[in-house]
């Protein structure tokens, strides 16, 4: 399988300036622990987002979710919860510029780091603190990467 097939050079930098993996793994090695009987719930979660400003939504089948469409670029990130861990994840693309890439993020930072870093784990969390701080330090990395793409993107016209 090729690495381009699934993020595109413009992508890849783009996420490599704003050091995707280095943040992510952080936030990966801050969250560790797994409190198997705490019980979140979506709407306690969508609360959290909205004090935090960030126009999360929830559907089945997308889970939790933000779109933007910013001229022609569609970008999502989003994440799943399963056993009290988050599965991040994005996706982007810009047909203009032949942009189609999507992965969940610990896949992501195997291909970025030419499997230097197989599989980071995902953030676990035990308390409603966990799930703020790891939505929070998500969020902060994608809004750095859509920065970065659209500041990349200019830059290519």
């Amino acid at each position: 399988m090729n690495k381009e097939n699934i993020i595109q050079p413009i992508v890849e930098d783009a996420f490599n300036a704003v050091d995707f993996i280095i943040r992510y793994k952080a936030i990966s090695d801050k969250f560790i622990l797994r409190k198997g009987d705490f019980a979140y719930t979506i709407d306690n979660i969508l609360n959290i987002a909205k004090q935090l400003g960030i126009p999360l939504k929830y559907s089945e089948s997308k889970k939790f979710h933000i779109r933007e469409k910013i001229d022609n670029l569609d970008l999502n990130w989003g994440f799943s919860i399963r056993f009290n861990s988050f599965e991040l994840g994005f996706s982007v693309k810009d047909i203009s510029l032949n942009i189609f890439s999507a992965a969940p993020w610990g896949f992501l930072s195997t291909l970025l780091s030419n499997n230097d870093f197989n599989n980071i784990p995902n953030p676990k969390f035990s308390s409603y603190d966990d799930i703020e701080n790891i939505i929070d330090e998500a969020y902060s990395i994608h809004k750095d990467f859509k920065l970065e793409l659209l500041k990349q993107m200019n830059d290519r016209k």
